[in-house]
């Protein structure tokens, strides 16, 4: 699931937790850090280890964690070339 998260400011990200916690059972966030309410509900469900956190400064932030979910979920780049995309899109140059 792939939430676009400019379309949902009116709501807050407290709604779009709730939306993680009630969504599908294999999932994964990636996202800023996440503090206080956000973080304590993952917690409290025993589900932080399913967020990632993309580092918002630096060039490969995004990067990195896409790289963390590939390694998470067995994506390698054979995986990857089957669907067009390729590994080095994610490595630092």
């Amino acid at each position: 699931m792939y939430e676009d998260w400019p379309a949902g400011w009116e709501s807050g990200k407290g709604e779009k937790v709730h939306a993680v916690l009630d969504g599908p059972k294999d999932w994964y966030w990636l996202e800023d850090p996440l503090y206080g309410e956000d973080l304590l509900q993952l917690r409290s469900a025993g589900l932080e280890h399913r967020h990632i956190r993309v580092e918002p400064r630096g060039p490969f932030g995004f990067a990195d964690a896409c790289r963390k979910l590939f390694e998470l979920t067995n994506v390698d780049a054979e995986r990857l070339k089957s669907v067009g995309a390729s590994i080095e899109w994610f490595e630092h140059t």
